[in-house]
């Protein structure tokens, strides 16, 4: 892989998370503001959220060590 395919989509990435994480940090501050919203739904909301969230890190990081160890990593087809 030449050095521009890696940093083409690294760059784009960078750029999404530049892009998207200040409108989710915007949303969530302006979801605890809000008071027309029962306690009980935003409990609700943010155990949905964080269990999403345990889940994709927990596969994330379980494909990351299947990867590690794959012994047909270099394997060209």
């Amino acid at each position: 892989m030449t050095s521009g395919a890696r940093f083409w989509p690294l760059f784009g990435w960078a750029l999404l998370a530049a892009g998207v994480l200040p409108l989710i940090a915007y949303a969530i501050y302006q979801f605890m503001l809000d008071e027309t919203l029962p306690l009980w739904v935003k409990l609700a909301i943010v155990s949905t959220s964080v269990g999403l969230l345990v889940l994709f890190a927990y596969v994330a990081r379980q494909r990351y060590v299947i990867a590690k160890n794959d012994k047909y990593k270099k394997v060209q087809l």
